[in-house]
């Protein structure tokens, strides 16, 4: 079985949990300045010594309809996902665009990110409908220690509606 517990740090950055016995344990450390760290501990037990946080790379950019408008108050997103131990590790970060569209996500880890705009924004324990202007096709972002990542355009793709009718071979 798989049990997640949360902590906070202290004001000098400390933290504590209970580890059970007999298990494996990993951390995620999701800082608002700093870059996610997930961090493997295996059967590791007892002080974990200094964890040193990554400044990380902040995504920006801006998401447009697909006829060039902004669009405003569209909730992107942008993460990797993973596994520790064989449970699912998805961190991310996400944002809500502007009025001009633009966005900024808080600091990621290097490496590839995926980013990606939904429908459905989690608040305060629900989740809030944001309607799209159009399809979005996600992007994959490579993101280098101390590089600037370029701006990242999320533009809606045209599309068609239509209509069908299903039938069965009954008519």
């Amino acid at each position: 079985p798989i049990t997640w517990l949360d902590t906070r740090v202290d004001a000098e950055g400390r933290f504590r949990l209970k580890r059970f016995k007999n298990g494996v344990a990993a951390i995620t450390i999701v800082p608002n300045d700093f870059a996610i760290l997930e961090k493997d501990l295996g059967e590791q037990v007892g002080d974990l010594g200094d964890i040193r946080l990554s400044p990380g790379i902040r995504i920006r950019g801006q998401a447009l309809t697909a006829v060039g408008q902004p669009a405003a108050g569209i909730y992107v997103n942008a993460g990797t996902g993973g596994s520790l131990h064989g449970a699912a590790s998805y961190v991310k970060r996400s944002a809500t665009t502007d009025a001009a569209g633009r966005f900024e996500l808080s600091p990621l880890p290097a490496g590839e990110q995926s980013v990606w705009i939904s429908e459905r924004e989690p608040i305060g324990g629900r989740f809030v409908s944001h309607p799209f202007p159009g399809v979005f096709v996600s992007r994959t972002v490579t993101l280098t220690e101390g590089v600037e990542p370029l701006p990242v355009e999320l533009k809606a793709v045209p599309q068609i509606l239509f209509h069908a009718q299903y039938v069965t071979s009954q008519g």
